[in-house]
């Protein structure tokens, strides 16, 4: 991460042996736009769990105004125009990369802030995991249809340069590219495990998406959620 005054290098050494504090401190300093300041404010503050806090502070980026728990999450939809589009957006990239965060830190993984994020901006967009416009033809599978495609259980977090060549390609078609070293090195942990599709219940059928692979993925999602901010 990026220090914006050298008086915080002793405390980002700390939080980086600490894979929970680092992980978190990079969210909330990435898409809560919290100063290093302010977070070193909250932790040092004797009044409660600085853990807790830091914790509190990464739900309230994703579960706006209590209006949605995370029980509800699968009901976040993307929507590309209109007033709520870029609201929409930024809330639903808040809730997959916190959920990158959360799996990252179950599994003991440090996130590399600043490959994920050049100069200190967010690089990544919203890739739909089985592309809108393309149709896998199957009379087996329960498919995802049209209208559940931009619902969250269909949605991951892509770097723009990755999603630039994947877009509109089948999810097998991704698969293959993604196994690419110049790809694969650029992806977060949760994106990798969605098209290895390791949180799915049926691993009878690797190269389709289907829509019980995105009810599996939500539920990991909501469950990985949960324990982590408790």
């Amino acid at each position: 991460m990026v220090i914006e005054n050298n008086g915080y290098f002793s405390e980002l050494n700390e939080w980086y042996d600490d894979i929970l504090i680092y992980n978190i401190v990079g969210f909330l300093h990435i898409y809560g736009r919290m100063s290093f300041k302010e977070i070193k404010e909250n932790i040092n503050d004797p009044n409660g769990d600085p853990i807790q806090k830091l914790k509190d502070m990464s739900k309230k980026l994703i579960i706006k105004n209590h209006i949605l728990a995370i029980c509800e999450l699968d009901k976040l939809k993307y929507v590309k125009r209109g007033r709520r589009a870029a609201d929409r957006k930024r809330h639903i990239k808040a809730v997959l990369f916190l959920f990158n965060v959360a799996y990252a830190t179950e599994l003991g993984i440090r996130l590399d802030f600043d490959n994920f994020f050049k100069n200190g901006e967010d690089n990544f967009q919203i890739e739909h995991i089985n592309a809108i416009g393309y149709n896998d033809k199957t009379n087996e599978i329960d498919e995802i249809n049209g209208k559940e495609k931009d619902f969250i259980l269909n949605l991951s977090l892509l770097d723009k340069e990755t999603n630039q060549d994947l877009s509109f390609n089948s999810f097998s078609i991704k698969q293959k590219m993604l196994k690419k070293d110049e790809y694969a090195r650029r992806l977060l942990p949760c994106t990798n495990a969605v098209f290895k599709k390791c949180f799915s219940k049926d691993s009878s059928n690797m190269d389709f998406w289907s829509k019980e692979d995105g009810c599996a993925y939500i539920e990991k999602m909501k469950s990985t959620l949960k324990k982590f901010l408790n």
